[in-house]
């Protein structure tokens, strides 16, 4: 059995957080890429603070989609979302980077965890997705899917726009990295 789910119902319950409002999210990554990260990045060599990293991250990202243009509400979304994730990643330790553990689950915060998984996969090692005969797009599609069980499960609209915007935002990321 389906559930239906109402978009204006989801709206309404969304945090300040989640704004969509694409002109809250433009005039957040104005402030992104204004705001100082910590010293110039380039060059330098050094120890980053603790929550310094995400700043890093999100104005790197934020740089990269307006660079490419992809600008739009859910691509800001996940920028902010991905910053975060990969900060996360820089201190927390991944229980598997098996994607079927994940995929077998019902438990919304372990399909979570499994899609975050698949995209620190896909954006950060992608190399590694093509190891032990699978690629790297069997990392997306489980990623995405995962992403979208997830917001099935929550109503948590991250999960729709990363379900969506997954392989985007992995090169957003790749790219990222490469000019770091």
């Amino acid at each position: 059995m389906t559930n239906i789910v109402s978009f204006q119902a989801a709206r309404a319950k969304r945090s300040d957080s989640e704004a969509g409002d694409i002109n809250q999210l433009l005039k957040r990554a104005t402030l992104i890429l204004k705001e100082e990260s910590g010293g110039g990045v380039k060059d330098k060599f050094g120890v980053v603070g603790r929550g310094k990293l995400k700043k890093i991250f999100e104005k790197k990202i934020t740089e990269e989609i307006l660079r490419a243009k992809l600008i739009s509400g859910d691509t800001l979304l996940c920028g902010i979302y991905v910053s975060v994730l990969l900060d996360e990643f820089v201190t927390k330790r991944t229980p598997s980077w098996w994607a079927i553990d994940y995929a077998v689950s019902e438990d919304p915060e372990v399909l979570k965890q499994g899609g975050d998984t698949c995209f620190i996969i896909c954006g950060v090692f992608p190399a590694r997705g093509n190891v032990r005969s699978m690629d790297i797009s069997y990392y997306q599609k489980v990623g995405a899917g995962l992403y979208n069980r997830f917001y099935n499960r929550t109503n948590k609209e991250i999960g729709y726009h990363m379900s969506q915007q997954f392989e985007t935002m992995a090169h957003v990321v790749q790219t990222c990295l490469k000019n770091f």
